[in-house]
């Protein structure tokens, strides 16, 4: 600031013993007066960048040449301004960098919490009985909202759900992690009841659900003592059944009555 206060102007300026400031500025031992050409930004606020210190061989610098040292000092503000440039954009692009890769590493550990919510990380496959049960989930995004449970009940039956959350990335991460965590209390509580499930789950979900976020689902309840399934579909896409001596078809129910209902506003 003391400097700036000193040249406030693109003028010349010269500073003799007199100033506080020649004794910061010379270099030898000599009294004569010098020359100072402030370097000043071209902005509105014209910052002060810096400024060339000359010394006359005589007692002052000529006009011709003082006119010559102010070219010069358009040239070297420009390099400066230029090096400024440069090293303001060289730190922000660290900064971004930086940002960047904070970033990446809570989105992974992110993904890994999400992953570790749905049986074998995302990998699962397990006989049950009759039953082989496979399921893989990745996710198109670091996190996303797709998700799906096995869920072991009493009397030799489970329960297998598969879902997806509106939207996609954290938010619909923290939705299917909320969504699950209410399904596995749901179905002990339940007992295994597909409809006291889904009118439960579905009155938890709009619970202070301003955000309007909503899951579709559909979850099959397993018997295997007796190879019988059950299955309700709340707005999720049909599943597809697949037969060893006939085409696949979507299913519509297994057994008992299909449900189709919006577990959202």
């Amino acid at each position: 600031m003391w400097f700036s206060e000193l040249f406030p102007g693109q003028e010349p300026k010269y500073v003799t013993p007199q100033d506080d400031l020649y004794g910061l500025l010379k270099a030898h031992k000599k009294t004569k007066p010098l020359l100072i050409v402030p370097l000043h930004s071209d902005s509105l606020k014209g910052y002060l960048l810096g400024f060339l210190v000359v010394e006359s061989k005589f007692q002052y610098v000529e006009k011709a040449t003082i006119e010559h040292l102010s070219v010069i000092g358009s040239v070297m503000k420009t390099s400066l301004i230029n090096q400024r440039l440069v090293e303001h954009l060289a730190d922000t692009a660290d900064t971004e960098r930086r940002a960047r890769k904070k970033l990446e590493s809570e989105l992974a550990v992110a993904k890994s919490i999400q992953m570790s919510m749905v049986p074998g990380n995302g990998s699962y496959v397990k006989e049950l009985r009759n039953w082989r049960v496979e399921s893989w989930l990745q996710p198109a995004r670091a996190v996303g909202g797709d998700l799906y449970e096995i869920i072991p009940l009493s009397r030799g039956r489970f329960l297998a759900a598969v879902g997806d959350v509106s939207d996609k990335g954290v938010p619909a991460a923290l939705f299917m992690a909320k969504t699950i965590s209410l399904l596995n209390f749901l179905a002990h509580n339940k007992d295994g009841d597909l409809r006291s499930i889904t009118a439960a789950l579905n009155q938890e979900l709009c619970r202070g659900n301003e955000a309007c976020m909503f899951v579709t689902l559909v979850m099959v309840l397993v018997d295997k003592e007796t190879g019988t399934a059950e299955m309700i579909n709340a707005g999720h896409t049909m599943p597809m059944q697949r037969f060893s001596n006939r085409p696949p078809r979507l299913t519509r129910s297994f057994a008992g009555e299909t449900r189709r209902v919006c577990l959202s506003h």
